[in-house]
């Protein structure tokens, strides 16, 4: 028998999800009363834990859970030009000038500077790469991560 004390809301909203099977960002911003900012964060790192796939179409966030885990990326991949793609159609919705885009986006890398380093590095060494290779390539890879 679970307890609910340790439940928090991102874990109703796994359970929402899995009943569902699939539903749009929007309607969970409703159901659970929670500003966009925030669900966002949450599913992509729901997504990044395997837990579901979300994908856009027309400014339109969906949500699906994939029964089979194994379908999903590994929580090591990450693809910066996919999220660079997001978030520039994003901006683009926003109606956010050129400059704007930009400013968000150093901000954006700041922020999640040691989770990509850490991602990246993570799939170096799984590679074979010794680490001052590893070191140098993350130089030349930050620096082309940071243009938009």
């Amino acid at each position: 028998m679970s307890s609910n004390i340790l439940k928090t809301p991102v874990d109703d909203l796994v359970v929402y999800i899995k009943e569902t099977k699939s539903c749009k960002v929007s309607e969970i911003v409703q159901k659970f009363h929670v500003p966009l900012e925030y669900i966002e964060r949450w599913l992509v790192i729901l997504e990044e834990a395997n837990i579901l796939k979300l994908s856009y179409s027309k400014f339109e966030g969906f949500i699906e859970y994939v029964e089979d885990q194994s379908k999903l990326k590994s929580n090591t991949e990450i693809d910066v030009d996919k999220l660079k793609e997001i978030f520039l159609r994003k901006s683009e919705g926003k109606k956010l000038s050129s400059k704007k885009t930009y400013e968000l986006w150093k901000i954006f890398i700041k922020v999640y500077e040691a989770e990509i380093k850490k991602l990246f590095f993570t799939k170096a060494r799984a590679r074979g790469f010794p680490t001052e290779k590893i070191e140098n390539a993350w130089i030349l890879y930050k620096e082309d991560l940071r243009k938009l």
